[in-house]
């Protein structure tokens, strides 16, 4: 959003807004409301609009679409990929999990690390735990140490809550700092988030994702090591 509006103060563009889906069942609808509205270039931002955003860059051929964190193939449910109107932006989780395992064994001090995670049916989010337990193996066998990852995936409830569930977060993660784990890696949404809030407030180590969470979650940044 704050490059839309450089992009417009800049004279680029002269027609920007957006829309914050409440739930799944608004994606379709609320990229219909831009794309019968007139607007060209359409940013879907979330890999829960991957197959919205697909569908509807079909069904709205002269408009450009960007799909950010979507991760898209040509198989039975994607026949027509790729699409010229559709640019797919994905990101390297593997790269940034692997750096923040490796940080969280090298300062962990019982050699007990741990990570709080939504479901591992979005492969992002499987990337960023497995990556997250080389990087401490690769830590390991470095500098001689051994180190237990434990990562956790909330596969247990919907789709809609997998990523909104801040008291399992914190649950777990209560869990884990029980068995000795001094650094968790938060890795879903509000359901990270409680998972790493929680470990602040029990003087252990927070590894956020996603952004820089020393300014999302000013609360915590003492405990902040890092963030994917």
């Amino acid at each position: 959003w704050e490059g839309l509006l450089q992009s417009r103060d800049a004279g680029v563009a002269d027609w920007i807004g957006y829309i914050e889906s409440a739930n799944l069942a608004d994606n379709e609808k609320n990229i219909a409301a831009f794309a019968d509205s007139g607007y060209d270039v359409i940013v879907t931002i979330g890999f829960n609009m991957t197959e919205a955003t697909y569908s509807m860059a079909i069904k709205y051929p002269n408009i450009k679409f960007i799909g950010i964190d979507q991760t898209l193939a040509r198989d039975d449910k994607h026949p027509e990929w790729p699409l010229a109107n559709l640019v797919s932006i994905t990101y390297h989780e593997d790269q940034s999990g692997f750096l923040v395992g490796a940080l969280g064994a090298m300062m962990s001090t019982t050699h007990k690390i741990g990570a709080v995670c939504g479901t591992d049916v979005i492969p992002p989010v499987w990337r960023y735990g497995k990556s997250y337990q080389a990087g401490a193996a690769y830590a390991d066998a470095r500098f001689g140490s051994r180190t237990k990852v434990t990562v956790v995936y909330h596969n247990d409830v919907d789709f809609d809550l997998t990523f909104n569930d801040p008291a399992w977060g914190t649950d777990q993660a209560n869990s884990m700092i029980a068995q000795g784990v001094d650094v968790i890696f938060g890795c879903g949404g509000d359901t990270g988030n409680g998972a790493i809030i929680a470990a602040a407030q029990h003087n252990v180590y927070a590894i956020g994702v996603d952004t820089d969470q020393y300014f999302t979650l000013p609360e915590i940044g003492a405990w902040m090591l890092s963030s994917a």
